[in-house]
């Protein structure tokens, strides 16, 4: 990201009136035997007292440095890491200032934790007890300063709760009913199994930040911020959208679902995604001969926009060109011609649609990501998208949001709409990741990426290996 701390605040001198970011700490290569660049960074926020505390992963240990309010260095401390087997960060629960970062194995079955107590200078890293049994796991949320993991039953119909909070060898498990009757298929005329819904390990969509095509193409999604409340969503079935509600402090689930528009017609390729945005869903369906975008109310159900387009049809409420985007973002794209190229590509890929709001109006994405031949694939995020190995989408869904942006090849169009979602003429606003991205340049040598999105900012982090040093920068939300 920067050449040199000196360069660093240069740019940050020279473009400070153009991007607003702001130099916030920097930390050095904690690595003193081996000097090994880090693998992997976390930047957590303490809700009750606003402390922060960035977390760093070394091949051989990690360390946690813990921040007051204003970002004033308080401690650092470094703990050993856990046996191997331990492959993902889920989540992290603090209680009376001792910070527990919660791991699991990769099949999601086994779980371990690393005690970082701060004040006592102290850590402690132990195997639980806990494991998942007759049951497939979904995602991981956070709340309240509490780690939720949520499971799908393989023999009853429930979704698992379990909050990890006290006793880490027995979290507090609550079992969260619906309406089962709304898992009938009218098409098949029996019961959907309810695993059959969570047959890939759930996104996490930051609310409140764009997407990238390659989080957006996730058939399972978690929506998080900071309220009690969680949405999720499963595309996995032909026929339904189906949404969940999860209240985390009543620990209660309502399900709906919403048939998807092109459900009944016979075409291989075939293929329906979706996205929640406040209380409206945005459904995207194709097949080898058109697609479908629709807008609904969640509450009522009720159609508030709805094209239907075939290959020889213009894309008439599209803002932009059909764009066929390489990694790298920015200005490393071209244009398609054809209303016909946009339909074949999405059509066999993995179909997305997203959207954001931004200034009284909603900018939505459709289009799908498509497979990189040839490349380094980034590394997998567990129930987050890429990029950083080995951290959960509920701690890491903004870098996930990020790096799905930047690094993901895609083909997609972008689309206004005014607050009655009819759809509007007008220019798509760059985001905050685009000015991310040029702050960043082309060139960046830098590792263990982290992006948090706080109510005071979004903070990016990441270890310079030209210099060694591990920098965070904020900027405006």
């Amino acid at each position: 990201m920067m050449k040199s701390l000196l360069l660093v605040l240069g740019l940050w001198l020279g473009s400070h009136a153009l991007f607003a970011q702001e130099f916030v700490v920097e930390i050095p290569n904690q690595d003193a035997v081996d000097h090994s660049n880090p693998t992997g960074s976390f930047i957590v926020k303490n809700v009750q007292n606003n402390q922060k505390a960035i977390f760093i992963f070394y091949p051989k240990f990690y360390t946690g440095t813990l921040y007051d309010e204003n970002w004033k260095k308080l401690h650092e401390i470094k703990a050993v890491d856990l046996p191997n087997r331990f492959s993902s960060i889920v989540g992290y629960t603090i209680e009376n200032g001792v910070y527990h970062i919660i791991f699991n194995t990769s099949n999601g079955r086994n779980y371990g934790v690393t005690t970082f107590d701060f004040k006592e200078g102290s850590t402690k890293t132990f195997k639980t007890e806990f494991k998942l049994e007759n049951e497939s796991f979904i995602g991981s949320m956070q709340w309240n300063n509490t780690s939720f993991l949520l499971t799908a039953s393989t023999s009853e119909t429930q979704l698992n709760l379990y909050e990890f909070s006290g006793n880490f060898d027995v979290p507090k498990k609550s079992v969260l009913s619906f309406d089962e009757a709304l898992l009938f298929s009218k098409k098949h005329q029996k019961s959907i199994p309810l695993f059959r819904l969570f047959s890939e390990t759930a996104s996490t969509i930051e609310v409140g930040l764009p997407v990238g095509m390659q989080t957006a193409t996730s058939k399972v999604k978690i929506y998080q911020d900071t309220s009690k409340n969680r949405v999720l969503t499963s595309n996995t079935i032909e026929e339904y959208t189906y949404i969940f509600d999860i209240d985390l402090e009543q620990k209660e689930a309502k399900l709906t679902r919403f048939e998807n528009p092109l459900s009944s017609t016979k075409d291989y390729y075939n293929q329906t995604n979706s996205f929640v945005l406040d209380k409206e869903l945005y459904l995207f369906s194709v097949t080898s001969k058109n697609f479908i975008f629709q807008i609904l109310s969640r509450d009522t159900q009720k159609t508030l926009f709805f094209r239907d387009i075939d290959k020889e049809t213009e894309i008439d409420f599209s803002n932009t060109p059909i764009i066929q985007k390489e990694v790298g973002g920015l200005n490393n794209y071209r244009e398609l011609k054809k209303t016909k190229q946009f339909i074949r590509k999405v059509s066999q890929s993995n179909l997305g649609v997203s959207a954001y709001k931004e200034d009284e109006k909603y900018i939505v994405t459709l289009g799908s990501s498509l497979q990189i031949k040839g490349s380094a694939s980034p590394i997998f995020i567990a129930g987050g998208g890429f990029i950083s190995g080995f951290i959960s989408g509920a701690i890491s869904g903004a870098l996930s949001a990020y790096t799905s942006y930047v690094y993901t090849k895609s083909v997609s169009v972008n689309c206004l709409f005014d607050e009655n979602f009819s759809a509007k003429e007008g220019t798509i606003p760059d985001t905050i990741f685009d000015k991310m991205r040029e702050f960043e340049g082309p060139e960046a040598n830098t590792q263990a990426p982290a992006l948090a999105h706080f109510e005071e900012g979004i903070f990016l982090g990441s270890h310079d290996n030209e210099v060694d040093v591990y920098y965070l920068f904020k900027f405006p939300n």
